[in-house]
């Protein structure tokens, strides 16, 4: 093992069984840190993972101006390991998104933040994201989702990178034009 990953698990260990006295440094906050279960810290040090890909689709992207139409985001987890603490940031320009609805209540959509959390993702699962948006103007738009967040690592794709070569990042092209 790393010497980091090392301290990484002394340090979970002293937090979790309350030994804080034992840490030096006036840089830890012990009363305000936010800490991982130990389930997860165990799987991430010892080289867990959980392989996430996204997929994005709409039925036909050339739409009328103020019209709406409906964008599938799909998350899906190919394993060894269940994900947890997931976010996937959706992202458009030009669309707005009238409502969303997700295919379980293992998260939901945060439309201010334009982010969708699911709580947790097991083995082989996919989570379904239904956006029903309108283009708010005659240009194209391009309406993009990416992993943001995990408590698992991935092994092809790093969380947030905005890479549109991984696969944990999707997007979709909207043309929008006049009406008739």
């Amino acid at each position: 093992m790393k010497i980091r990953t090392l301290f990484t698990l002394l340090v979970l260990a002293l937090l979790y069984t309350g030994c804080t006295d034992q840490l030096a440094g006036p840089e830890l906050d012990t009363q305000n840190t936010t800490l991982p279960s130990l389930e997860s810290a165990a799987k991430a040090a010892s080289g867990g993972f959980a392989d996430l890909s996204v997929r994005m689709r709409v039925h036909d992207n050339r739409t009328r101006w103020s019209d709406s139409l409906e964008i599938v985001v799909e998350v899906h987890n190919e394993g060894p390991h269940q994900a947890s603490g997931l976010a996937i940031a959706y992202n458009d320009s030009l669309l707005r998104v009238l409502s969303a609805s997700t295919s379980t209540s293992r998260g939901g959509y945060n439309d201010s933040l334009e982010v969708w959390t699911v709580d947790h993702l097991p083995t082989g699962a996919t989570e379904k994201l239904v956006l029903t948006v309108r283009p708010t103007s005659r240009k194209t738009a391009l309406a993009t989702a990416e992993v943001s967040a995990s408590d698992m690592r991935d092994p092809d794709s790093v969380p947030g990178d905005g890479d549109p070569r991984q696969d944990d990042y999707a997007s979709v092209k909207i043309i929008s034009r006049a009406k008739r």
